[in-house]
């Protein structure tokens, strides 16, 4: 049908006709759209884990070796959680995005993180203790509420992640550095008010992921609730469970190092190592 349409256009409109070509307007929009977002996206991100040319040596001065030591232990085993947790559910979202609902993509991220985190919470709780046995015990009961806190982690993830599938990637960015600020806003004012201690640095990174999750929750309407459809995190888990070996390899370069030496050095060691 289309092949008796095209030839008898090029038939009224003569031998030399040519097939109409996409307005040059429009090329030149998406490449400009593209070069921003590519650069938006890696100055933000620069910007970001730049912040802790600030942080680092706030907490370092206030805190000293054995307390940095100590913030590590918790931080660190928590991060490690939280992106494990993801099991590639936030890029399998995007990948699915024009094929499912937006509720959908993110339902599944919520049954997954609090099925699979929370058994992984409950088999661990009662061995946190001996994990973190030659640290201070100020460390255990904050471990433990940071991997209930970050249960939220993956399902806030996926959200933001569905924003690059709808172009929104200022919005990506935003959303996606915001508890990174929120932390150095929060150990600046706590070190100019001379209150930078160990529990106020757990409560200000606590903190900030409480407000990041909620926010996230709340503008991008991503609460657990009604939505989720079986079939569609299969395709998720499917997906995702090829992205797991990256995820993880990233992983092993940026925090391992730090997550073993919880069991095996001093908190101050573990301090100057961090």
């Amino acid at each position: 049908h289309t092949r008796v349409r095209a030839s008898s256009t090029v038939r009224t409109q003569g031998a030399d006709a040519a097939p109409s070509s996409p307005p040059p307007t429009r090329a030149r929009l998406s490449r400009r759209s593209f070069a921003f977002d590519s650069l938006f996206t890696a100055s933000a991100g620069v910007l970001a884990y730049s912040l802790a040319l600030i942080t680092g040596p706030l907490l370092a001065r206030n805190l000293g070796a054995a307390g940095r030591g100590e913030l590590a232990a918790v931080s660190v085993p928590a991060d490690l959680f939280s992106w494990i947790l993801c099991f590639g559910l936030p890029v399998a979202a995007v990948y699915f995005a024009k094929e499912h609902d937006r509720r959908h993509l993110v339902m599944s991220s919520w049954v997954f993180s609090l099925v699979a985190g929370g058994l992984f919470v409950a088999a661990v709780w009662f061995l946190i203790p001996s994990y973190l046995s030659g640290h201070s015990p100020l460390t255990v009961p904050w471990l433990r509420a940071f991997l209930v806190v970050n249960l939220a982690f993956a399902p806030v993830v996926t959200a933001i992640e569905l924003l690059t599938a709808e172009g929104a990637m200022v919005a990506f960015n935003l959303w996606f550095r915001l508890p990174l600020v929120i932390n150095t806003i929060a150990v600046v004012v706590l070190a100019i008010l001379g209150r930078l201690t160990l529990t106020t640095a757990l409560a200000a990174s606590l903190g900030s992921n409480v407000i990041w999750f909620a926010s996230v929750i709340l503008a991008l309407r991503a609460w657990p609730g009604r939505g989720f459809r079986l079939h569609v995190m299969k395709r998720q888990l499917r997906y995702g469970s090829k992205q797991v070996l990256g995820l993880v390899s990233n992983l092993v370069i940026q925090r391992l190092d730090q997550f073993l030496l919880v069991g095996l050095v001093s908190p101050a060691k573990l301090g100057v190592y961090a």
